[in-house]
């Protein structure tokens, strides 16, 4: 423990530097026991149906791992870029506005160029995203964004897995990671159904 400081007397210091070691073990142990019946219903979706029932379950997985307000999955389309395949709880505008994204500056181009994680945690102090597309995320209320690559092991670019946020937010290092994993999941999965 960092420097804890209480005005407890010494003697409790130690059982109390415990307990809260206890408590963030009890913690990350249960966020774990959900990423994991989480990514179980996304493996369960597989159907005739294509990838759309794994993108919905996929959808609850994400604001569950990420405790995230709102979570949408864009898959790429050669010659069109990423595609808006299922969301949760965004306006219409917002919808029409990234129905399809090639170019310009958000984070899901951001995530899917440069094959990485990229997080905001303040879209207003971000350079990422140009004034137009800045306005639309503040429309919509929207202050943090998370978006991740779905990258299949075969190596093929599937798709942007994004989570948002109605506040400045700063995802913890554990929470990114099962988020990661997850992506991966969804990508190993939607390229199962759709082999290049």
């Amino acid at each position: 423990m960092n420097h804890i400081r209480t005005n407890f007397p010494p003697p409790l210091l130690p059982v109390v530097e415990r307990a809260v070691r206890m408590a963030l073990a009890a913690r990350e142990e249960a966020a774990e026991t959900r990423f994991d019946i989480w990514r179980q219903r996304v493996g369960n979706a597989w159907s005739n149906d294509g990838a759309s029932p794994i993108i919905e379950r996929a959808l609850d997985a994400a604001l569950a791992v990420m405790s995230a307000d709102r979570a949408n999955i864009q898959l790429l389309e050669q010659d069109v870029g990423l595609v808006i395949k299922g969301q949760r709880g965004f306006s219409k505008a917002f919808l029409d506005y990234f129905a399809v994204v090639n170019d310009g500056n958000t984070a899901c181009r951001a995530a899917w160029k440069k094959r990485r994680l990229v997080i905001v945690p303040d879209i207003t102090t971000s350079r990422i995203f140009s004034r137009p597309v800045l306005e639309v995320l503040l429309d919509d209320g929207i202050r943090a964004v998370d978006s991740v690559p779905l990258l299949a092991e075969s190596g093929r670019m599937v798709g942007v897995l994004s989570v948002h946020y109605c506040r400045q937010q700063s995802p913890r290092d554990t929470d990114l990671a099962r988020f990661e994993r997850l992506a991966s999941f969804i990508a190993n999965s939607v390229d199962n159904l759709h082999p290049s």
